[in-house]
C-alpha cells in the first residue's frame, strides 16, 4: 500500500485513486467477457438459422417435386382453373385442382399498399384500384406497379358506394350525392344529388344506375338528365344495400330483404331474415346472399323459392361476393372466407388480417382486393 516513489500525492488519495482504476479494469473486464458470452450464442444461433434454412430448402424441394397420384404436381403452374374460378381461397389464394374431391390452394401473400385513410370501400379495372376512405376522398391507384395516381377529393361524406364501368366510375357518399367520375380525364362529370338524405349504397348496369338511400327511398335514374325517373317506396329503414341484374333488384333493410320488377317498379316479394339484421348483399342469375349481424349467411333461390342460412363469422358480416357457385364473406372477426352454396359448408379461410376487419373486397378473374385499416390489399396472381 506504499505510495510509489515517483508519485507524488498524500497515500489516502493514491490508494483511492487505485481503488478507482482497479474497480474500472474490473467492470470493463466483465464486459468483455459478456461480449465473448453473447458472441457465442449468435454463433450457436446462426448455425440453428442454417440448419434451418437447409431444413426449409429440402422441404420445398420435396413439394415441388411430389406429384399427386392424378399426376398433378403440387406446383401452382400445374393447377389448372376451374371455369369461372377466380382465385380460391383457403389458407391463402390458390387455384382448383381438377377432379379431387377436395381443394388444394397454393399460399400467396398479399402486396399491401399503404393508403394512410382508413379503406372503406374498394373497387378496380384493368388500369386502376380504387379506394373510398371515410373522409370523402377516392384514391386511384396504378394496377401494374400499384402507385398512387391521384385522389378525388369533391366528396364532404364518407364514401358508401363505387361502380367502375368501362371508363366510368360513379360514387355515392353520406354527403347525399352520387358523383360520376370519366376516368380517362379524371374528371367529375356530374353529380346526382336529389337524396333526400345520405346516400346509404349503389349500383349500375348498363346504362341505369340505382341508388338507396338513408330515407328508405331506392331511386333510378336518368344519369345524363342527372334526375331521379322512378323512386321505390317500399322500405320502412335506411336501405343498406342492394344489387340488381336484368329486370330484378335486391334490396335490404334490418331483418329483410325485397324484391322488386324494374319492368313495373313494384316489390314482388319480401322475404325476412329471422336471424337478426342484414348488413351486405349480392345477387346474380337468381341466387341472392345476405350477410347478417351476427355472422350469418343466408342464401335465397329465388327461382326454387327456397333459402338457407349457416354460421359464417364469429361476428357481423361486413362484407359478400358471389363468385360462380360459391360466395366470399369477410367478418368482423377479421377473416375472409369462401363458401359452396350447393352443400352451404365452408370451403375454408381465404385470409386472416387481425386486427384489421375489412369492410370491402372484390375478387376478379385471378385478382383479388380487400380494404384493411389503412392499407389496400392486392392478390394479383
Amino acid at each position: 500500500n506504499a505510495v510509489p516513489s515517483d508519485i507524488q500525492m498524500p497515500k489516502a488519495e493514491y490508494l483511492r485513486l487505485r481503488a478507482s482504476v482497479a474497480k474500472q479494469l474490473d467492470y470493463e473486464w466483465r464486459q468483455d467477457a459478456a461480449l465473448v458470452q453473447l458472441r457465442a450464442q449468435l454463433d450457436a444461433l446462426e448455425k440453428q438459422r442454417r440448419v434451418a434454412s437447409d431444413e426449409a430448402y429440402e422441404l420445398k424441394a420435396k413439394i415441388d417435386s411430389h406429384r399427386c397420384e392424378d399426376g398433378v404436381g403440387l406446383h401452382a403452374g400445374s393447377f389448372p382453373l376451374a371455369p369461372n374460378a377466380g382465385i380460391m381461397p383457403s389458407s391463402g389464394p390458390g387455384q382448383f385442382l381438377p377432379q379431387a374431391d377436395g381443394l388444394f390452394f397454393i399460399s400467396i401473400e398479399p402486396t399491401p399498399i399503404n393508403c394512410e385513410l382508413d379503406v372503406l370501400k374498394v373497387a378496380m379495372n384493368r388500369e386502376y384500384y380504387f379506394t373510398g376512405h371515410s373522409n370523402g376522398f377516392v384514391s386511384l391507384w396504378n394496377a401494374a406497379d400499384n402507385s398512387f395516381v391521384r385522389s378525388f377529393r369533391e366528396h364532404t361524406g364518407r364514401i358508401t358506394g363505387m361502380h367502375v364501368q368501362g371508363n366510368e366510375l360513379f360514387t355515392s357518399s353520406t354527403d347525399r350525392t352520387v358523383r360520376r367520375w370519366d376516368l380517362s380525364s379524371q374528371t367529375c362529370r356530374g353529380v346526382l344529388d336529389d337524396h333526400g338524405g345520405p346516400v346509404t349504397c349503389l349500383d349500375r348496369e348498363g346504362n341505369r344506375v340505382i341508388t338507396g338511400c338513408q330515407d328508405g327511398i331506392i331511386r333510378l335514374w336518368d344519369v345524363e338528365r342527372g334526375i331521379a325517373v322512378n323512386p321505390l317506396r317500399g322500405h320502412h329503414g335506411p336501405v343498406k344495400a342492394l344489387k340488381f341484374q336484368g329486370d330484378v333488384l335486391v334490396s335490404v333493410e334490418w331483418g329483410h330483404a325485397m324484391f322488386w320488377d324494374l319492368r313495373t317498379n313494384r316489390a314482388i316479394k319480401t322475404l325476412r331474415d329471422e336471424y337478426g339484421g342484414i348488413n351486405c348483399l349480392d345477387y346474380a342469375d337468381g341466387m341472392a346472399v345476405a350477410g347478417g349481424c351476427g355472422g350469418d349467411l343466408t342464401v335465397w333461390d329465388i327461382g326454387q323459392q327456397t333459402g338457407d342460412t349457416v354460421s359464417a363469422h364469429d361476428d357481423d358480416i361486413l362484407c359478400v361476393q358471389l363468385v360462380g357457385k360459391n360466395a366470399v364473406t369477410s367478418g368482423g372477426d377479421h377473416k375472409i372466407r369462401m363458401w359452396d352454396l350447393a352443400a352451404m359448408k365452408s370451403l375454408g379461410v381465404f385470409h386472416e388480417g387481425h386486427p384489421y376487419e375489412c369492410p370491402s373486397f372484390v375478387m376478379e378473374g385471378k385478382r383479388f382486393i380487400a380494404g384493411e385499416g389503412q392499407f389496400l390489399k392486392v392478390w394479383s396472381k
